[in-house]
Protein backbone atom coordinates (compact mmCIF):
# COMPACT_ATOMS: atom_id res chain seq x y z
CA UNK A 1 0.00 0.00 0.00
CA UNK A 2 2.78 2.40 0.97
CA UNK A 3 4.66 1.55 -2.21
CA UNK A 4 1.57 2.28 -4.33
CA UNK A 5 1.17 5.65 -2.64
CA UNK A 6 4.81 6.47 -3.32
CA UNK A 7 4.40 5.43 -6.91
CA UNK A 8 1.38 7.72 -7.34
CA UNK A 9 3.32 10.54 -5.72
CA UNK A 10 6.17 9.97 -8.16
CA UNK A 11 3.76 10.23 -11.11
CA UNK A 12 2.51 13.58 -9.84
CA UNK A 13 6.11 14.79 -9.45
CA UNK A 14 6.83 13.71 -13.03
CA UNK A 15 3.92 15.77 -14.34
CA UNK A 16 5.05 18.81 -12.38
CA UNK A 17 8.58 18.23 -13.62
CA UNK A 18 7.27 18.14 -17.19
CA UNK A 19 5.54 21.49 -16.78
CA UNK A 20 8.63 23.10 -15.28
CA UNK A 21 10.91 21.73 -18.00
CA UNK A 22 8.64 23.04 -20.73
CA UNK A 23 8.88 26.47 -19.14
CA UNK A 24 12.65 26.30 -18.66
CA UNK A 25 13.18 25.07 -22.20
CA UNK A 26 11.31 28.05 -23.58
CA UNK A 27 13.26 30.47 -21.39
CA UNK A 28 16.75 28.97 -21.50
CA UNK A 29 17.00 27.93 -25.15
CA UNK A 30 20.21 29.27 -26.66
CA UNK A 31 19.82 32.02 -29.22
CA UNK A 32 22.29 32.01 -32.05
CA UNK A 33 23.36 34.82 -34.34
CA UNK A 34 20.89 34.75 -37.26
CA UNK A 35 23.77 35.68 -39.53
CA UNK A 36 25.39 32.28 -39.04
CA UNK A 37 24.99 29.75 -41.83
CA UNK A 38 24.69 26.24 -40.44
CA UNK A 39 25.62 22.95 -42.05
CA UNK A 40 25.26 19.42 -40.72
CA UNK A 41 27.59 16.46 -40.95
CA UNK A 42 25.95 13.08 -40.43
CA UNK A 43 27.47 10.01 -38.79
CA UNK A 44 25.73 6.73 -37.86
CA UNK A 45 24.52 8.01 -34.46
CA UNK A 46 25.16 11.77 -34.48
CA UNK A 47 24.29 14.91 -36.42
CA UNK A 48 27.09 17.45 -36.00
CA UNK A 49 26.03 21.06 -36.65
CA UNK A 50 28.69 23.64 -37.49
CA UNK A 51 28.60 27.19 -38.81
CA UNK A 52 29.82 27.77 -42.33
CA UNK A 53 30.50 31.45 -41.81
CA UNK A 54 31.17 33.56 -38.75
CA UNK A 55 31.04 37.24 -37.94
CA UNK A 56 29.76 38.07 -41.44
CA UNK A 57 32.94 36.78 -43.06
CA UNK A 58 31.21 36.19 -46.37
CA UNK A 59 34.11 34.75 -48.35
CA UNK A 60 36.19 33.02 -45.74
CA UNK A 61 36.61 29.63 -47.39
CA UNK A 62 39.37 28.59 -44.99
CA UNK A 63 37.06 29.09 -42.02
CA UNK A 64 34.33 26.96 -43.59
CA UNK A 65 36.80 24.24 -44.56
CA UNK A 66 38.40 24.14 -41.09
CA UNK A 67 35.05 23.93 -39.36
CA UNK A 68 33.96 21.09 -41.62
CA UNK A 69 37.18 19.21 -40.90
CA UNK A 70 36.71 19.77 -37.20
CA UNK A 71 33.11 18.55 -37.43
CA UNK A 72 34.43 15.28 -38.88
CA UNK A 73 36.86 14.97 -35.95
CA UNK A 74 34.00 15.60 -33.50
CA UNK A 75 31.85 12.96 -35.24
CA UNK A 76 34.65 10.37 -35.10
CA UNK A 77 35.26 11.02 -31.40
CA UNK A 78 31.53 10.91 -30.66
CA UNK A 79 31.13 7.54 -32.43
CA UNK A 80 34.05 6.10 -30.46
CA UNK A 81 32.58 7.44 -27.22
CA UNK A 82 29.15 6.06 -28.16
CA UNK A 83 30.54 2.53 -28.29
CA UNK A 84 32.57 2.86 -25.09
CA UNK A 85 29.88 4.38 -22.86
CA UNK A 86 27.09 2.15 -24.16
CA UNK A 87 29.22 -0.92 -23.52
CA UNK A 88 29.60 0.31 -19.94
CA UNK A 89 26.06 1.50 -19.17
CA UNK A 90 24.05 -0.80 -21.42
CA UNK A 91 22.75 -1.39 -24.93
CA UNK A 92 21.58 1.71 -26.82
CA UNK A 93 18.38 -0.16 -27.73
CA UNK A 94 17.69 -0.62 -24.04
CA UNK A 95 17.93 3.13 -23.54
CA UNK A 96 15.53 4.18 -26.31
CA UNK A 97 18.00 5.61 -28.83
CA UNK A 98 15.38 6.23 -31.49
CA UNK A 99 16.99 9.18 -33.25
CA UNK A 100 20.39 10.68 -33.84
CA UNK A 101 21.99 12.86 -31.19
CA UNK A 102 22.66 16.47 -32.15
CA UNK A 103 26.06 18.01 -31.43
CA UNK A 104 26.19 21.78 -31.90
CA UNK A 105 29.68 23.23 -32.32
CA UNK A 106 29.71 26.69 -30.74
CA UNK A 107 32.71 28.78 -31.72
CA UNK A 108 31.80 32.06 -30.05
CA UNK A 109 32.57 31.59 -26.35
CA UNK A 110 35.67 32.29 -24.26
CA UNK A 111 34.79 29.48 -21.86
CA UNK A 112 35.77 25.82 -22.16
CA UNK A 113 32.54 24.00 -21.49
CA UNK A 114 29.93 21.58 -22.74
CA UNK A 115 26.25 21.12 -22.05
CA UNK A 116 23.97 18.10 -22.52
CA UNK A 117 20.19 17.94 -22.55
CA UNK A 118 17.87 14.99 -23.17
CA UNK A 119 14.69 17.08 -23.45
CA UNK A 120 13.01 17.95 -25.72
CA UNK A 121 15.72 16.42 -27.92
CA UNK A 122 19.04 14.80 -27.11
CA UNK A 123 21.65 17.44 -27.79
CA UNK A 124 25.22 18.26 -26.82
CA UNK A 125 26.35 21.88 -27.08
CA UNK A 126 30.10 21.91 -27.49
CA UNK A 127 32.32 24.97 -26.99
CA UNK A 128 35.40 24.81 -29.17
CA UNK A 129 37.44 26.89 -26.73
CA UNK A 130 40.19 24.78 -25.18
CA UNK A 131 40.79 24.96 -21.41
CA UNK A 132 43.76 26.77 -19.94
CA UNK A 133 46.14 25.58 -17.23
CA UNK A 134 43.92 27.37 -14.72
CA UNK A 135 41.04 25.07 -15.64
CA UNK A 136 42.73 21.65 -15.67
CA UNK A 137 46.02 20.85 -13.99
CA UNK A 138 46.73 17.68 -15.95
CA UNK A 139 47.97 16.51 -19.31
CA UNK A 140 45.50 15.24 -21.86
CA UNK A 141 45.64 14.33 -25.51
CA UNK A 142 42.26 15.69 -26.62
CA UNK A 143 40.00 18.23 -24.95
CA UNK A 144 37.23 17.30 -27.39
CA UNK A 145 37.42 13.66 -26.31
CA UNK A 146 37.13 14.66 -22.66
CA UNK A 147 34.14 16.96 -23.02
CA UNK A 148 32.24 14.68 -25.42
CA UNK A 149 32.77 11.71 -23.10
CA UNK A 150 31.54 13.75 -20.12
CA UNK A 151 28.43 15.03 -21.85
CA UNK A 152 27.51 11.80 -23.60
CA UNK A 153 27.78 9.98 -20.28
CA UNK A 154 25.07 12.31 -18.98
CA UNK A 155 22.76 11.50 -21.89
CA UNK A 156 23.19 7.74 -21.59
CA UNK A 157 22.93 7.85 -17.81
CA UNK A 158 19.67 9.82 -17.93
CA UNK A 159 18.09 7.47 -20.46
CA UNK A 160 18.46 4.35 -18.32
CA UNK A 161 15.11 2.84 -17.33
CA UNK A 162 13.96 -0.49 -15.89
CA UNK A 163 10.68 -2.12 -14.86
CA UNK A 164 7.89 0.41 -14.31
CA UNK A 165 9.93 3.38 -15.53
CA UNK A 166 10.35 1.71 -18.92
CA UNK A 167 6.57 1.58 -19.26
CA UNK A 168 6.26 5.19 -18.08
CA UNK A 169 8.93 6.22 -20.58
CA UNK A 170 6.79 4.76 -23.36
CA UNK A 171 3.91 6.92 -22.10
CA UNK A 172 5.67 10.20 -21.27
CA UNK A 173 8.60 10.01 -23.69
CA UNK A 174 12.01 11.59 -23.11
CA UNK A 175 10.75 13.78 -20.30
CA UNK A 176 11.09 10.75 -18.02
CA UNK A 177 14.75 10.53 -17.03
CA UNK A 178 14.84 8.73 -13.65
CA UNK A 179 18.58 9.01 -13.08
CA UNK A 180 18.37 12.79 -13.44
CA UNK A 181 16.78 12.64 -9.96
CA UNK A 182 19.98 11.24 -8.47
CA UNK A 183 22.10 13.51 -6.26
CA UNK A 184 24.10 15.96 -8.35
CA UNK A 185 27.37 14.64 -6.93
CA UNK A 186 26.50 11.17 -8.27
CA UNK A 187 25.53 12.49 -11.72
CA UNK A 188 28.62 14.65 -12.15
CA UNK A 189 30.83 12.13 -10.37
CA UNK A 190 30.02 9.42 -12.92
CA UNK A 191 30.64 11.81 -15.84
CA UNK A 192 34.01 12.87 -14.42
CA UNK A 193 34.85 9.21 -13.71
CA UNK A 194 34.21 8.37 -17.37
CA UNK A 195 36.11 11.36 -18.73
CA UNK A 196 39.08 9.92 -16.85
CA UNK A 197 38.41 6.26 -17.69
CA UNK A 198 38.02 6.71 -21.45
CA UNK A 199 40.62 9.45 -22.09
CA UNK A 200 44.24 10.22 -21.31
CA UNK A 201 43.26 12.99 -18.89
CA UNK A 202 40.17 13.88 -16.92
CA UNK A 203 39.65 15.56 -13.58
CA UNK A 204 39.89 12.21 -11.83
CA UNK A 205 43.67 12.47 -12.18
CA UNK A 206 43.85 16.24 -11.68
CA UNK A 207 46.39 16.87 -8.90
CA UNK A 208 44.46 19.92 -7.74
CA UNK A 209 41.33 17.87 -7.05
CA UNK A 210 43.38 15.68 -4.71
CA UNK A 211 44.80 18.80 -3.10
CA UNK A 212 41.34 20.33 -2.58
CA UNK A 213 40.09 17.22 -0.77
CA UNK A 214 43.28 16.78 1.24
CA UNK A 215 43.27 20.37 2.51
CA UNK A 216 39.54 20.23 3.30
CA UNK A 217 40.23 17.18 5.46
CA UNK A 218 43.30 18.70 7.15
CA UNK A 219 41.48 21.95 7.91
CA UNK A 220 38.32 20.15 9.04
CA UNK A 221 36.25 21.92 6.38
CA UNK A 222 34.96 18.87 4.53
CA UNK A 223 31.67 19.67 2.83
CA UNK A 224 28.61 17.67 3.85
CA UNK A 225 26.43 15.60 1.50
CA UNK A 226 23.75 18.29 1.30
CA UNK A 227 26.40 20.91 0.43
CA UNK A 228 27.84 18.88 -2.48
CA UNK A 229 24.39 18.07 -3.85
CA UNK A 230 24.02 21.33 -5.78
CA UNK A 231 25.78 24.16 -7.55
CA UNK A 232 24.57 26.81 -5.12
CA UNK A 233 27.43 27.22 -2.61
CA UNK A 234 28.51 30.85 -2.30
CA UNK A 235 31.85 30.01 -0.69
CA UNK A 236 34.64 27.68 -1.74
CA UNK A 237 34.43 25.34 -3.60
CA UNK A 238 31.33 27.03 -5.01
CA UNK A 239 29.67 25.24 -7.94
CA UNK A 240 32.58 22.84 -8.40
CA UNK A 241 31.70 20.91 -5.23
CA UNK A 242 29.69 18.17 -7.01
CA UNK A 243 32.61 17.57 -9.37
CA UNK A 244 35.37 17.54 -6.75
CA UNK A 245 33.57 15.34 -4.23
CA UNK A 246 31.48 13.38 -6.73
CA UNK A 247 34.40 12.03 -8.72
CA UNK A 248 36.12 11.01 -5.48
CA UNK A 249 33.05 9.16 -4.16
CA UNK A 250 32.38 7.36 -7.45
CA UNK A 251 36.05 6.43 -7.75
CA UNK A 252 36.01 5.06 -4.20
CA UNK A 253 32.96 2.86 -4.89
CA UNK A 254 34.49 1.58 -8.14
CA UNK A 255 37.86 0.91 -6.54
CA UNK A 256 36.54 -0.81 -3.39
CA UNK A 257 33.48 -2.66 -4.73
CA UNK A 258 34.00 -2.73 -8.50
CA UNK A 259 32.81 -0.54 -11.35
CA UNK A 260 29.87 -2.90 -11.90
CA UNK A 261 28.47 -1.76 -8.54
CA UNK A 262 28.57 1.88 -9.67
CA UNK A 263 26.49 0.96 -12.70
CA UNK A 264 24.23 -1.36 -10.71
CA UNK A 265 23.31 1.45 -8.30
CA UNK A 266 22.02 3.49 -11.25
CA UNK A 267 20.17 0.45 -12.60
CA UNK A 268 18.35 -0.02 -9.30
CA UNK A 269 17.67 3.69 -8.87
CA UNK A 270 16.21 4.11 -12.36
CA UNK A 271 13.78 1.26 -11.61
CA UNK A 272 12.68 2.59 -8.22
CA UNK A 273 13.51 6.32 -8.19
CA UNK A 274 10.58 7.08 -5.88
CA UNK A 275 12.28 5.04 -3.13
CA UNK A 276 15.25 7.39 -3.10
CA UNK A 277 18.99 7.10 -3.65
CA UNK A 278 19.58 5.57 -0.22
CA UNK A 279 17.41 2.61 -1.25
CA UNK A 280 19.70 1.89 -4.21
CA UNK A 281 22.77 2.06 -1.96
CA UNK A 282 21.25 -0.03 0.83
CA UNK A 283 19.99 -2.61 -1.66
CA UNK A 284 23.53 -3.67 -2.46
CA UNK A 285 24.62 -3.54 1.15
CA UNK A 286 21.78 -5.94 1.97
CA UNK A 287 22.52 -8.18 -1.01
CA UNK A 288 26.19 -8.22 -0.09
CA UNK A 289 25.51 -9.28 3.50
CA UNK A 290 23.12 -11.98 2.32
CA UNK A 291 25.68 -13.30 -0.15
CA UNK A 292 28.32 -13.46 2.58
CA UNK A 293 25.89 -15.27 4.90
CA UNK A 294 25.10 -17.88 2.25
CA UNK A 295 28.76 -18.37 1.41
CA UNK A 296 29.58 -18.90 5.09
CA UNK A 297 26.71 -21.36 5.45
CA UNK A 298 27.83 -23.37 2.42
CA UNK A 299 31.43 -23.40 3.64
CA UNK A 300 30.33 -24.62 7.08
CA UNK A 301 28.17 -27.34 5.53
CA UNK A 302 31.03 -28.56 3.36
Amino acid sequence: MIRNIRFLFYLIICLLFLCSLLFLTAVASPRYDPGLEWQVLESPHFSVYFSKLQNNEQNNEDFSYNNEQLAQVVANIAEETYQQVNAQLGSPNKHHHLQKIAIIMEDFSDYALGFASSFPHRVIRLSLTAPTAKSFDMKFKSWLKMVITHEYTHLTHFEMTAGPTTALRALFGQILTPNALQPIWSIEGLAVYNETKFTTGGRGIDARYDMYLRMAALEDQFNTLDQINGYYLTSWPDGTAPYIYGQSLIHFIAQKYGEDKVIAISEIFCEYPYLGFNYAINYFRTVGREAKRRTSAISSFN
